[in-house]
């Protein structure tokens, strides 16, 4: 089982929140590891940025998740593999 998890890059409550809703996943998901992404939004927004990338990849990394930066106007598109053989593609 996978989820993709957004916060914005911009808001340091989203990014609190996160904390939240990965602790809540953990517990309540059908699986005892499921595959989470966190991904970063508003990425192209620098100057507004409250949350850095390291931040949010050691937060990731501590629930042995990922994390990706992104941005709706430099769209790359992503591909994530789940370990349930799912093909994510942001």
């Amino acid at each position: 089982m996978g989820f993709l998890l957004m916060f914005d890059l911009c808001n340091e409550q989203s990014f609190i929140n996160i904390q939240s809703w990965l602790s809540q996943l953990q517990t309540y998901s059908y699986c005892e590891s499921p595959d989470i992404v966190l991904c970063g939004n508003k990425s192209d927004l620098t100057e507004a940025r409250v949350v850095d990338s390291r931040s949010a990849a050691e937060l990731a990394d501590s629930y042995g998740s990922v994390f990706y930066a992104c941005c709706e106007i430099l769209y790359t598109p992503c591909i994530f593999i789940l370990k349930c053989g799912i093909v994510l593609v942001l």
